[in-house]
């Protein structure tokens, strides 16, 4: 069962990013474009297509998420050093985090955007 923690933990992690990109793809419905780069002075410096950049990243972390679970149960636990699972719940608490950064990004920038 210990082998399968961190799949098991990957899962509800992977939905909620999953959920995140739906979400921000309806949010901001009402915009064709939003941001797919942000300068260091947090203006947009690349646009691309919403369903895009709503679903990019959710998707990529869901894969790496999944992929990095999914290795504890390919790998022998004769070769694993210690429990996968804080890293598992690291790169999905970090995942999140940069999503909800760029959620929040793309709201400040769709603010300013408003005549």
């Amino acid at each position: 069962m210990q082998q399968w923690l961190p799949l098991l933990v990957s899962l509800p992690i992977i939905a909620g990013l999953l959920w995140s990109g739906w979400w921000t793809n309806e949010r901001f419905s009402n915009l064709d474009e939003l941001p797919g780069h942000y300068g260091l002075n947090g203006e947009a410096t690349y646009m691309a297509p919403r369903r895009v950049m709503a679903w990019a990243l959710p998707v990529l972390y869901s894969i790496f998420l999944l992929v990095l679970a999914l290795v504890v149960l390919l790998v022998p636990a004769e070769h694993q050093d210690g429990s996968a699972l804080p890293g598992v719940v690291f790169a999905g608490i970090a995942f999140g985090a940069a999503q909800c950064l760029v959620i929040w990004l793309h709201g400040r920038w769709a603010r300013k955007q408003r005549p």
